[in-house]
Protein backbone atom coordinates (compact mmCIF):
# COMPACT_ATOMS: atom_id res chain seq x y z
CA UNK A 1 0.00 0.00 0.00
CA UNK A 2 1.19 3.55 -0.39
CA UNK A 3 2.23 5.73 1.72
CA UNK A 4 -0.10 8.46 1.04
CA UNK A 5 -2.66 5.93 1.55
CA UNK A 6 -1.48 4.22 4.74
CA UNK A 7 -1.84 8.39 6.14
CA UNK A 8 -5.10 9.15 4.62
CA UNK A 9 -6.60 6.15 6.65
CA UNK A 10 -5.19 7.10 9.95
CA UNK A 11 -6.73 10.62 9.31
CA UNK A 12 -10.26 9.11 8.95
CA UNK A 13 -9.70 7.09 12.20
CA UNK A 14 -8.91 9.91 14.08
CA UNK A 15 -12.08 12.18 12.62
CA UNK A 16 -13.98 8.90 14.17
CA UNK A 17 -12.48 8.78 17.49
CA UNK A 18 -13.01 12.36 17.61
CA UNK A 19 -17.10 12.09 16.99
CA UNK A 20 -17.13 9.45 19.17
CA UNK A 21 -15.80 11.25 22.00
CA UNK A 22 -18.08 13.97 21.68
CA UNK A 23 -20.88 11.56 21.49
CA UNK A 24 -19.50 9.98 24.49
CA UNK A 25 -18.73 13.28 26.04
CA UNK A 26 -22.12 14.36 26.09
CA UNK A 27 -24.32 14.94 28.93
CA UNK A 28 -27.75 13.08 29.78
CA UNK A 29 -30.56 15.51 30.30
CA UNK A 30 -33.69 14.17 31.82
CA UNK A 31 -37.13 16.23 31.67
CA UNK A 32 -39.87 15.11 33.86
CA UNK A 33 -43.40 16.17 33.28
CA UNK A 34 -45.72 16.04 36.41
CA UNK A 35 -49.23 16.46 36.12
CA UNK A 36 -50.45 17.10 39.95
CA UNK A 37 -53.58 15.63 41.23
CA UNK A 38 -53.76 13.23 37.92
CA UNK A 39 -56.86 11.16 39.21
CA UNK A 40 -58.77 14.09 39.83
CA UNK A 41 -57.77 15.97 36.52
CA UNK A 42 -58.58 12.45 34.44
CA UNK A 43 -61.97 12.54 35.53
CA UNK A 44 -62.43 16.12 35.05
CA UNK A 45 -61.55 15.52 31.50
CA UNK A 46 -63.97 12.77 31.33
CA UNK A 47 -66.50 14.04 33.19
CA UNK A 48 -66.57 17.79 30.64
CA UNK A 49 -69.03 20.48 32.16
CA UNK A 50 -70.47 18.26 34.04
CA UNK A 51 -68.13 18.95 37.38
CA UNK A 52 -66.69 22.32 36.47
CA UNK A 53 -66.47 24.24 39.67
CA UNK A 54 -67.24 21.24 42.20
CA UNK A 55 -65.74 19.33 45.07
CA UNK A 56 -64.85 16.07 43.53
CA UNK A 57 -63.85 13.10 45.76
CA UNK A 58 -62.71 10.17 44.39
CA UNK A 59 -62.88 7.22 46.55
CA UNK A 60 -61.48 3.42 46.99
CA UNK A 61 -62.22 0.61 49.62
CA UNK A 62 -59.50 -0.11 51.77
CA UNK A 63 -59.35 -2.86 54.50
CA UNK A 64 -63.74 -2.73 54.59
CA UNK A 65 -64.39 0.81 54.38
CA UNK A 66 -64.45 3.35 52.00
CA UNK A 67 -61.89 6.10 52.20
CA UNK A 68 -60.92 9.31 49.87
CA UNK A 69 -58.13 8.02 47.99
CA UNK A 70 -57.72 11.58 45.83
CA UNK A 71 -60.04 14.73 45.96
CA UNK A 72 -60.10 18.08 43.81
CA UNK A 73 -58.60 21.71 45.26
CA UNK A 74 -62.07 22.21 46.11
CA UNK A 75 -62.58 19.24 48.30
CA UNK A 76 -59.73 20.02 50.25
CA UNK A 77 -61.00 23.71 50.67
CA UNK A 78 -63.68 22.40 52.72
CA UNK A 79 -61.64 20.15 54.85
CA UNK A 80 -61.23 16.75 53.24
CA UNK A 81 -57.84 15.12 53.04
CA UNK A 82 -56.30 11.99 51.73
CA UNK A 83 -57.56 9.08 53.57
CA UNK A 84 -60.57 10.43 55.51
CA UNK A 85 -63.47 7.88 55.36
CA UNK A 86 -66.42 8.62 52.80
CA UNK A 87 -69.20 9.05 55.47
CA UNK A 88 -66.91 11.68 56.89
CA UNK A 89 -66.30 13.75 53.77
CA UNK A 90 -69.57 13.36 52.55
CA UNK A 91 -70.77 15.07 55.40
CA UNK A 92 -67.78 17.86 55.37
CA UNK A 93 -69.56 18.30 51.28
CA UNK A 94 -72.71 16.76 51.16
CA UNK A 95 -72.87 18.45 47.15
CA UNK A 96 -69.74 16.83 46.43
CA UNK A 97 -69.07 14.40 43.26
CA UNK A 98 -68.41 11.12 44.40
CA UNK A 99 -66.13 9.11 41.69
CA UNK A 100 -64.97 5.32 42.01
CA UNK A 101 -60.63 5.42 41.99
CA UNK A 102 -59.54 3.39 38.91
CA UNK A 103 -55.76 3.28 38.96
CA UNK A 104 -55.69 1.38 36.04
CA UNK A 105 -57.77 3.83 34.00
CA UNK A 106 -55.35 6.37 35.00
CA UNK A 107 -52.14 4.53 34.13
CA UNK A 108 -53.78 3.90 30.67
CA UNK A 109 -54.78 7.48 30.22
CA UNK A 110 -50.73 8.65 31.39
CA UNK A 111 -49.28 6.09 28.60
CA UNK A 112 -51.35 7.56 26.01
CA UNK A 113 -49.96 10.85 26.98
CA UNK A 114 -46.59 9.91 26.88
CA UNK A 115 -47.09 8.37 23.78
CA UNK A 116 -48.00 11.83 22.81
CA UNK A 117 -45.28 13.26 24.28
CA UNK A 118 -42.51 10.69 21.51
CA UNK A 119 -42.69 14.48 19.33
CA UNK A 120 -40.31 15.98 21.91
CA UNK A 121 -38.31 12.99 22.93
CA UNK A 122 -37.36 9.13 20.82
CA UNK A 123 -37.59 7.59 24.59
CA UNK A 124 -40.60 8.90 26.94
CA UNK A 125 -41.65 6.48 30.53
CA UNK A 126 -43.60 6.54 33.40
CA UNK A 127 -42.01 6.67 37.01
CA UNK A 128 -41.50 3.51 38.59
CA UNK A 129 -44.57 3.64 41.04
CA UNK A 130 -48.06 2.18 41.78
CA UNK A 131 -50.28 5.36 40.59
CA UNK A 132 -47.41 7.26 38.41
CA UNK A 133 -48.24 11.47 37.72
CA UNK A 134 -45.10 12.23 35.86
CA UNK A 135 -43.57 11.32 32.30
CA UNK A 136 -39.76 10.91 32.16
CA UNK A 137 -38.62 11.94 28.72
CA UNK A 138 -34.66 11.72 27.48
CA UNK A 139 -34.15 15.04 25.97
CA UNK A 140 -30.31 14.18 25.40
CA UNK A 141 -28.99 15.59 22.11
CA UNK A 142 -32.54 16.75 21.02
CA UNK A 143 -33.07 20.27 22.67
CA UNK A 144 -31.37 22.25 20.04
CA UNK A 145 -34.01 21.04 17.67
CA UNK A 146 -36.57 23.35 19.60
CA UNK A 147 -33.93 25.93 20.24
CA UNK A 148 -32.40 25.02 23.09
CA UNK A 149 -33.75 23.68 26.77
CA UNK A 150 -35.54 26.37 27.83
CA UNK A 151 -38.01 26.48 24.80
CA UNK A 152 -38.31 22.85 24.91
CA UNK A 153 -39.85 23.12 28.11
CA UNK A 154 -41.89 26.40 27.42
CA UNK A 155 -43.19 24.69 24.21
CA UNK A 156 -44.07 21.48 26.32
CA UNK A 157 -45.71 23.81 28.69
CA UNK A 158 -48.07 25.80 25.99
CA UNK A 159 -48.80 22.62 24.41
CA UNK A 160 -50.03 20.90 28.17
CA UNK A 161 -51.98 23.99 28.71
CA UNK A 162 -53.92 23.91 25.36
CA UNK A 163 -55.52 21.10 26.89
CA UNK A 164 -56.62 22.35 30.40
CA UNK A 165 -53.96 20.51 31.87
CA UNK A 166 -51.38 22.30 34.15
CA UNK A 167 -47.67 20.50 34.62
CA UNK A 168 -44.55 21.65 36.35
CA UNK A 169 -41.45 20.54 34.91
CA UNK A 170 -37.80 19.53 35.93
CA UNK A 171 -34.85 19.43 33.46
CA UNK A 172 -31.45 18.01 35.37
CA UNK A 173 -28.76 15.19 34.77
CA UNK A 174 -30.76 12.73 36.28
CA UNK A 175 -34.38 11.01 36.53
CA UNK A 176 -33.82 11.72 40.24
CA UNK A 177 -32.76 15.61 40.16
CA UNK A 178 -35.79 16.08 37.35
CA UNK A 179 -38.36 14.62 39.57
CA UNK A 180 -37.81 15.97 42.61
CA UNK A 181 -37.31 19.84 41.22
CA UNK A 182 -40.40 19.24 39.16
CA UNK A 183 -41.87 18.64 42.53
CA UNK A 184 -40.13 20.10 45.21
CA UNK A 185 -38.51 23.16 43.64
CA UNK A 186 -39.81 26.83 43.37
CA UNK A 187 -40.43 28.50 40.02
CA UNK A 188 -37.29 29.39 38.25
CA UNK A 189 -39.33 33.03 38.19
CA UNK A 190 -39.64 33.13 41.71
CA UNK A 191 -37.04 34.61 44.14
CA UNK A 192 -35.18 32.36 47.21
CA UNK A 193 -37.35 32.58 50.27
CA UNK A 194 -35.63 33.76 53.22
CA UNK A 195 -35.33 32.58 57.06
CA UNK A 196 -34.39 29.68 59.19
CA UNK A 197 -34.41 26.28 58.58
CA UNK A 198 -37.80 25.78 60.99
CA UNK A 199 -39.64 28.17 59.35
CA UNK A 200 -38.79 27.43 55.93
CA UNK A 201 -40.43 23.65 56.55
CA UNK A 202 -43.10 25.08 57.52
CA UNK A 203 -43.54 27.04 54.99
CA UNK A 204 -42.82 24.22 52.27
CA UNK A 205 -45.39 21.50 54.90
CA UNK A 206 -48.26 24.09 54.11
CA UNK A 207 -47.63 24.44 50.37
CA UNK A 208 -47.85 20.42 50.47
CA UNK A 209 -51.01 20.77 52.25
CA UNK A 210 -52.41 23.31 49.88
CA UNK A 211 -53.16 22.49 46.22
CA UNK A 212 -53.07 24.35 43.17
CA UNK A 213 -56.06 26.48 41.85
CA UNK A 214 -58.54 24.47 39.72
CA UNK A 215 -57.60 23.86 35.87
CA UNK A 216 -59.35 26.86 34.10
CA UNK A 217 -61.74 26.92 31.54
CA UNK A 218 -58.85 28.84 29.12
CA UNK A 219 -56.36 27.76 26.90
CA UNK A 220 -53.82 29.94 28.47
CA UNK A 221 -51.14 27.98 30.16
CA UNK A 222 -52.11 27.31 33.89
CA UNK A 223 -50.48 30.21 36.22
CA UNK A 224 -49.37 27.53 38.84
CA UNK A 225 -47.59 25.74 35.44
CA UNK A 226 -43.32 26.29 35.78
CA UNK A 227 -39.92 25.12 34.34
CA UNK A 228 -37.21 24.49 36.82
CA UNK A 229 -33.89 23.64 34.72
CA UNK A 230 -30.88 22.70 36.95
CA UNK A 231 -27.69 23.15 35.13
CA UNK A 232 -25.86 20.46 33.96
CA UNK A 233 -23.07 19.41 37.00
CA UNK A 234 -25.35 21.16 39.41
CA UNK A 235 -27.14 18.25 40.83
CA UNK A 236 -25.93 18.43 44.49
CA UNK A 237 -26.40 21.79 44.83
CA UNK A 238 -30.44 21.42 42.98
CA UNK A 239 -30.90 18.73 46.11
CA UNK A 240 -29.06 20.41 48.95
CA UNK A 241 -31.88 22.82 50.09
CA UNK A 242 -34.38 19.99 49.39
CA UNK A 243 -36.41 17.42 52.21
CA UNK A 244 -36.06 14.00 52.23
CA UNK A 245 -39.28 12.98 50.66
CA UNK A 246 -37.63 14.49 47.16
CA UNK A 247 -35.05 11.13 47.31
CA UNK A 248 -38.74 9.16 46.45
CA UNK A 249 -38.10 7.55 49.90
CA UNK A 250 -40.23 5.05 51.45
CA UNK A 251 -42.10 6.10 54.49
CA UNK A 252 -40.67 4.34 57.22
CA UNK A 253 -37.31 6.01 55.92
CA UNK A 254 -38.79 9.40 55.99
CA UNK A 255 -40.02 9.11 59.66
CA UNK A 256 -36.81 7.70 61.05
CA UNK A 257 -34.73 10.80 59.24
CA UNK A 258 -37.21 13.29 60.79
CA UNK A 259 -36.81 11.62 64.12
CA UNK A 260 -33.27 12.70 63.67
CA UNK A 261 -33.67 15.83 62.59
CA UNK A 262 -32.62 15.87 58.82
CA UNK A 263 -34.80 18.02 57.40
CA UNK A 264 -32.61 18.70 54.16
CA UNK A 265 -30.97 16.73 51.64
CA UNK A 266 -27.36 18.49 52.05
CA UNK A 267 -27.53 17.73 55.76
CA UNK A 268 -26.78 14.05 54.74
CA UNK A 269 -23.49 14.82 53.80
CA UNK A 270 -22.45 15.07 57.53
CA UNK A 271 -23.86 11.86 58.37
CA UNK A 272 -21.35 8.63 57.88
CA UNK A 273 -22.05 7.13 54.49
CA UNK A 274 -20.60 3.92 56.22
CA UNK A 275 -23.94 3.62 58.84
CA UNK A 276 -26.44 4.68 56.53
CA UNK A 277 -27.54 0.85 55.40
CA UNK A 278 -27.15 -0.59 58.99
CA UNK A 279 -29.61 2.87 59.73
CA UNK A 280 -31.92 3.41 57.32
CA UNK A 281 -31.56 0.13 54.86
CA UNK A 282 -30.10 0.22 51.20
CA UNK A 283 -33.05 2.65 49.86
CA UNK A 284 -31.60 5.70 50.83
CA UNK A 285 -27.98 5.14 49.83
CA UNK A 286 -29.60 3.62 46.36
CA UNK A 287 -31.90 6.81 45.70
CA UNK A 288 -29.06 9.16 46.47
CA UNK A 289 -26.65 7.48 44.07
CA UNK A 290 -29.22 7.92 41.45
CA UNK A 291 -29.88 10.94 41.41
CA UNK A 292 -26.36 12.50 41.92
CA UNK A 293 -25.36 9.94 39.08
CA UNK A 294 -23.53 7.31 41.01
CA UNK A 295 -25.77 4.97 40.04
CA UNK A 296 -27.53 4.50 37.20
CA UNK A 297 -31.36 4.33 36.58
CA UNK A 298 -32.65 3.65 33.34
CA UNK A 299 -36.28 4.88 31.63
CA UNK A 300 -38.47 1.95 31.19
CA UNK A 301 -39.60 3.17 27.55
CA UNK A 302 -43.36 3.26 26.55
CA UNK A 303 -43.75 1.80 22.83
CA UNK A 304 -44.04 3.33 20.02
CA UNK A 305 -47.06 3.41 18.42
CA UNK A 306 -46.90 1.18 15.16
CA UNK A 307 -49.03 2.40 12.28
CA UNK A 308 -49.14 0.90 8.54
CA UNK A 309 -50.91 3.00 6.13
CA UNK A 310 -49.95 4.33 3.17
CA UNK A 311 -52.10 6.90 1.07
CA UNK A 312 -51.99 8.13 -3.14
CA UNK A 313 -53.17 11.51 -4.29
CA UNK A 314 -54.39 11.95 -8.00
CA UNK A 315 -52.96 15.45 -9.73
CA UNK A 316 -56.73 14.44 -11.35
CA UNK A 317 -59.60 12.82 -10.24
CA UNK A 318 -60.04 9.27 -11.94
CA UNK A 319 -62.86 7.34 -12.29
CA UNK A 320 -61.34 4.24 -14.04
CA UNK A 321 -61.41 0.95 -12.24
CA UNK A 322 -57.99 -0.48 -13.59
CA UNK A 323 -55.96 2.55 -12.60
CA UNK A 324 -57.49 2.33 -9.12
CA UNK A 325 -56.56 -1.17 -8.88
CA UNK A 326 -53.07 -0.64 -9.83
CA UNK A 327 -52.92 2.37 -7.62
CA UNK A 328 -54.44 -0.02 -4.75
CA UNK A 329 -52.05 -2.85 -5.06
CA UNK A 330 -49.16 -0.45 -5.13
CA UNK A 331 -50.29 0.64 -1.30
CA UNK A 332 -51.55 -2.80 -0.42
CA UNK A 333 -47.56 -4.00 -1.17
CA UNK A 334 -46.38 -0.63 0.53
CA UNK A 335 -47.96 -1.48 3.53
CA UNK A 336 -47.41 -5.03 3.69
CA UNK A 337 -44.06 -4.76 3.16
CA UNK A 338 -43.71 -1.89 6.53
CA UNK A 339 -45.43 -4.51 8.50
CA UNK A 340 -43.32 -7.41 7.25
CA UNK A 341 -40.08 -5.58 8.46
CA UNK A 342 -41.47 -5.17 11.51
CA UNK A 343 -42.75 -8.42 12.64
CA UNK A 344 -46.19 -7.68 12.25
CA UNK A 345 -49.39 -9.30 10.11
CA UNK A 346 -52.68 -7.97 9.34
CA UNK A 347 -56.15 -9.14 10.59
CA UNK A 348 -57.67 -6.00 9.70
CA UNK A 349 -57.10 -3.97 6.51
CA UNK A 350 -58.83 -0.63 5.16
CA UNK A 351 -59.11 1.03 2.08
CA UNK A 352 -60.84 4.07 1.65
CA UNK A 353 -61.67 6.22 -1.70
CA UNK A 354 -62.01 9.83 -1.34
CA UNK A 355 -64.43 11.87 -3.89
CA UNK A 356 -64.89 15.77 -2.98
CA UNK A 357 -67.63 15.96 -4.56
CA UNK A 358 -69.30 12.65 -3.00
CA UNK A 359 -67.32 11.59 -0.21
CA UNK A 360 -65.80 8.48 1.08
CA UNK A 361 -66.45 5.09 0.51
CA UNK A 362 -64.57 2.77 2.96
CA UNK A 363 -63.71 -1.33 2.08
CA UNK A 364 -63.05 -3.05 5.68
CA UNK A 365 -61.60 -6.71 5.32
CA UNK A 366 -60.65 -8.89 8.48
CA UNK A 367 -58.43 -12.03 8.34
CA UNK A 368 -58.52 -15.41 10.04
CA UNK A 369 -54.96 -15.27 10.80
CA UNK A 370 -52.32 -12.51 10.51
CA UNK A 371 -50.77 -11.85 6.88
CA UNK A 372 -48.10 -9.82 5.57
CA UNK A 373 -48.73 -11.18 1.85
CA UNK A 374 -49.87 -8.40 -0.36
CA UNK A 375 -50.98 -10.38 -2.91
CA UNK A 376 -53.60 -11.95 -0.99
CA UNK A 377 -54.24 -8.52 0.62
CA UNK A 378 -54.79 -7.33 -2.20
CA UNK A 379 -56.96 -9.89 -3.27
CA UNK A 380 -59.35 -10.07 -0.33
CA UNK A 381 -59.52 -6.02 -1.09
CA UNK A 382 -60.30 -6.71 -4.71
CA UNK A 383 -63.30 -8.73 -3.78
CA UNK A 384 -64.84 -6.58 -1.87
CA UNK A 385 -63.73 -3.56 -4.59
CA UNK A 386 -65.65 -5.35 -7.26
CA UNK A 387 -69.04 -5.16 -5.93
CA UNK A 388 -68.58 -1.98 -4.98
CA UNK A 389 -70.00 1.25 -6.19
CA UNK A 390 -67.30 3.82 -7.01
CA UNK A 391 -68.30 7.43 -4.89
CA UNK A 392 -67.75 9.03 -8.51
CA UNK A 393 -64.32 10.83 -9.66
CA UNK A 394 -61.62 9.71 -6.73
CA UNK A 395 -58.75 12.41 -5.67
CA UNK A 396 -57.47 10.02 -2.67
CA UNK A 397 -56.44 6.32 -2.19
CA UNK A 398 -55.93 5.35 1.11
CA UNK A 399 -54.73 1.82 2.81
CA UNK A 400 -54.21 1.30 6.07
CA UNK A 401 -53.65 -2.18 8.33
CA UNK A 402 -56.16 -1.28 11.15
CA UNK A 403 -55.47 -4.56 13.15
CA UNK A 404 -51.91 -6.22 13.20
CA UNK A 405 -50.62 -8.93 15.21
CA UNK A 406 -47.16 -11.17 15.58
CA UNK A 407 -46.42 -12.95 12.41
CA UNK A 408 -46.20 -16.79 13.29
CA UNK A 409 -42.64 -17.92 11.92
CA UNK A 410 -41.87 -21.83 11.36
CA UNK A 411 -39.06 -23.62 10.75
CA UNK A 412 -38.89 -24.38 7.10
CA UNK A 413 -38.75 -28.30 6.39
CA UNK A 414 -35.96 -30.13 4.10
CA UNK A 415 -38.36 -32.58 2.90
CA UNK A 416 -42.14 -32.25 1.66
CA UNK A 417 -43.67 -34.37 4.35
CA UNK A 418 -47.16 -33.30 4.63
CA UNK A 419 -46.69 -30.32 7.13
CA UNK A 420 -50.11 -29.69 9.03
CA UNK A 421 -49.01 -26.19 9.26
CA UNK A 422 -49.13 -25.51 5.08
CA UNK A 423 -52.82 -27.13 5.56
CA UNK A 424 -53.59 -24.60 8.26
CA UNK A 425 -52.39 -21.83 5.44
CA UNK A 426 -54.19 -22.87 3.11
CA UNK A 427 -57.48 -23.48 5.15
CA UNK A 428 -56.88 -19.49 6.42
CA UNK A 429 -56.49 -18.34 2.53
CA UNK A 430 -59.65 -20.17 2.23
CA UNK A 431 -61.61 -18.75 5.16
CA UNK A 432 -60.20 -15.16 4.11
CA UNK A 433 -61.81 -15.72 0.62
CA UNK A 434 -65.03 -17.36 2.02
CA UNK A 435 -65.31 -14.14 3.85
CA UNK A 436 -64.42 -11.62 1.57
CA UNK A 437 -66.96 -13.06 -0.87
CA UNK A 438 -69.92 -13.66 1.06
CA UNK A 439 -68.79 -11.09 4.02
CA UNK A 440 -67.25 -11.53 7.63
CA UNK A 441 -70.60 -13.06 9.23
CA UNK A 442 -71.12 -15.49 6.77
CA UNK A 443 -68.28 -17.47 7.76
CA UNK A 444 -68.74 -19.15 11.23
CA UNK A 445 -66.72 -20.94 14.05
CA UNK A 446 -67.69 -22.59 17.50
CA UNK A 447 -66.06 -21.43 20.37
CA UNK A 448 -66.69 -23.10 23.68
CA UNK A 449 -67.49 -21.51 27.15
CA UNK A 450 -66.75 -22.26 30.45
CA UNK A 451 -70.35 -23.52 30.96
CA UNK A 452 -71.69 -27.15 32.68
CA UNK A 453 -75.00 -27.74 30.67
CA UNK A 454 -74.16 -28.60 27.03
CA UNK A 455 -76.46 -26.80 24.84
CA UNK A 456 -74.65 -23.44 26.36
CA UNK A 457 -71.37 -24.46 26.25
CA UNK A 458 -70.94 -23.06 22.89
CA UNK A 459 -71.00 -20.09 20.48
CA UNK A 460 -70.68 -19.19 17.27
CA UNK A 461 -68.71 -16.15 15.89
CA UNK A 462 -67.22 -14.95 12.59
CA UNK A 463 -63.60 -16.27 12.49
CA UNK A 464 -62.46 -13.70 10.97
CA UNK A 465 -63.33 -11.26 13.79
CA UNK A 466 -62.40 -13.25 16.95
CA UNK A 467 -58.72 -13.33 16.04
CA UNK A 468 -57.32 -11.59 19.44
CA UNK A 469 -59.76 -14.20 21.77
CA UNK A 470 -58.57 -17.57 20.27
CA UNK A 471 -54.63 -15.77 20.45
CA UNK A 472 -55.56 -15.62 24.15
CA UNK A 473 -57.15 -19.19 24.52
CA UNK A 474 -54.04 -21.01 23.44
CA UNK A 475 -52.61 -20.25 26.71
CA UNK A 476 -55.91 -21.91 28.65
CA UNK A 477 -55.73 -25.83 29.50
CA UNK A 478 -58.18 -27.51 28.08
CA UNK A 479 -60.57 -29.15 30.70
CA UNK A 480 -60.82 -32.63 30.13
CA UNK A 481 -64.38 -34.07 29.05
CA UNK A 482 -66.15 -37.34 28.56
CA UNK A 483 -66.36 -37.93 25.09
CA UNK A 484 -68.87 -35.22 23.13
CA UNK A 485 -71.89 -36.13 20.33
CA UNK A 486 -70.81 -35.27 16.75
CA UNK A 487 -74.29 -33.70 16.18
CA UNK A 488 -75.73 -32.01 19.30
CA UNK A 489 -79.66 -31.59 19.01
CA UNK A 490 -80.41 -27.92 19.96
CA UNK A 491 -83.07 -29.07 22.55
CA UNK A 492 -83.36 -32.38 24.35
CA UNK A 493 -86.11 -34.36 22.83
CA UNK A 494 -88.76 -36.32 25.15
CA UNK A 495 -88.28 -40.33 25.31
CA UNK A 496 -89.75 -43.24 26.64
CA UNK A 497 -87.04 -45.53 28.73
CA UNK A 498 -87.23 -48.54 30.95
CA UNK A 499 -84.16 -48.91 33.59
CA UNK A 500 -83.51 -51.95 36.07
CA UNK A 501 -82.91 -49.66 38.78
CA UNK A 502 -84.41 -46.32 39.41
CA UNK A 503 -81.09 -44.81 39.39
CA UNK A 504 -79.82 -47.10 36.96
CA UNK A 505 -78.72 -46.96 33.29
CA UNK A 506 -81.54 -47.36 30.36
CA UNK A 507 -81.62 -51.05 28.90
CA UNK A 508 -84.63 -49.79 26.22
CA UNK A 509 -86.13 -46.83 24.94
CA UNK A 510 -88.37 -45.32 22.36
CA UNK A 511 -87.54 -42.76 19.60
CA UNK A 512 -89.65 -41.71 16.67
CA UNK A 513 -92.15 -44.49 16.68
CA UNK A 514 -89.12 -47.10 16.63
CA UNK A 515 -88.03 -49.28 19.63
CA UNK A 516 -84.41 -49.64 20.54
CA UNK A 517 -82.65 -52.04 22.71
CA UNK A 518 -79.12 -51.01 24.37
CA UNK A 519 -76.22 -53.56 24.56
CA UNK A 520 -73.50 -51.48 26.12
CA UNK A 521 -73.68 -48.64 28.45
CA UNK A 522 -71.03 -45.86 29.64
CA UNK A 523 -71.69 -43.40 32.41
CA UNK A 524 -73.30 -41.92 34.66
CA UNK A 525 -72.05 -38.45 34.27
CA UNK A 526 -73.69 -36.00 36.37
CA UNK A 527 -74.30 -31.78 34.87
CA UNK A 528 -76.07 -29.77 37.58
CA UNK A 529 -76.20 -26.09 37.91
CA UNK A 530 -75.48 -23.55 40.77
CA UNK A 531 -78.15 -22.04 42.57
CA UNK A 532 -77.35 -18.63 41.34
CA UNK A 533 -78.55 -19.82 37.78
CA UNK A 534 -82.20 -19.94 38.87
CA UNK A 535 -84.06 -22.46 38.03
CA UNK A 536 -81.51 -25.42 38.66
CA UNK A 537 -79.91 -28.54 35.87
CA UNK A 538 -79.84 -31.54 37.45
CA UNK A 539 -78.96 -34.38 34.80
CA UNK A 540 -77.25 -38.06 34.68
CA UNK A 541 -75.88 -38.64 30.97
CA UNK A 542 -75.45 -41.73 29.64
CA UNK A 543 -73.45 -42.76 26.16
CA UNK A 544 -75.40 -46.02 25.09
CA UNK A 545 -75.00 -48.41 22.14
CA UNK A 546 -77.89 -50.37 20.74
CA UNK A 547 -78.47 -53.50 18.77
CA UNK A 548 -77.50 -52.17 15.40
CA UNK A 549 -74.53 -50.38 16.70
CA UNK A 550 -76.04 -46.87 17.05
CA UNK A 551 -74.49 -44.57 19.62
CA UNK A 552 -77.20 -41.68 21.81
CA UNK A 553 -76.41 -39.67 24.39
CA UNK A 554 -79.57 -40.11 26.58
CA UNK A 555 -79.70 -38.19 30.15
CA UNK A 556 -82.31 -38.88 32.91
CA UNK A 557 -83.33 -35.77 34.90
CA UNK A 558 -83.16 -35.92 37.86
CA UNK A 559 -85.87 -34.09 39.63
CA UNK A 560 -89.04 -36.23 38.00
CA UNK A 561 -87.10 -39.13 36.33
CA UNK A 562 -87.62 -38.63 32.72
CA UNK A 563 -85.48 -39.16 30.18
CA UNK A 564 -84.03 -37.48 27.29
CA UNK A 565 -82.52 -37.60 24.02
CA UNK A 566 -79.69 -35.21 23.17
CA UNK A 567 -76.99 -36.13 21.02
CA UNK A 568 -75.92 -38.61 18.55
CA UNK A 569 -72.44 -39.84 17.67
Amino acid sequence: MPEGSRSSCFVVVEVLDVERSKWKSTKRRILCVWLPDWPVLRQLRAQGERCEGRAIVLHKTYRGSRRVAACSPTARALGITIAMPLSEATAIAPQATLLAHDPQADNKALQRIGTWCHRFSPLVGLEETDEPECLLLDVTGVTRFFGGEEALAGRIRELFGRHNMPVRIGLADTVGVAWAVAKFSQSRNQKPESGTEDQLECRWLRRRRSSPPQVSASRETSPWSSTTIIPSGKAAEALAPLPPAALRLPERVLDLLGQLGVRRIGELESLPRADFSARFGPELLHRWDQALGRADEPIVALPLPQKFEAEYCFEHPVGDRKTLEIVLRGLVEQTAQMAALAGRGAIRIRSRLHSQASGSTEVDVGLFRPSAVADHLFGLLQLRFERLTLPGQVETVHVELAETARLERHQPLLFDSGNPEDDACLAADLIDRLAGRLGDRAILGVRLLSEAQPEKAYRYESLVECFPRRRKAKSRPARRLPPRPLRLLPRPVRIDAVAVMPDGPPIHFQHQGESWRVERVWGPERIETGWWRGRPIERDYYRVETTPGTRYWLFRRRTDGRWFLHGLF
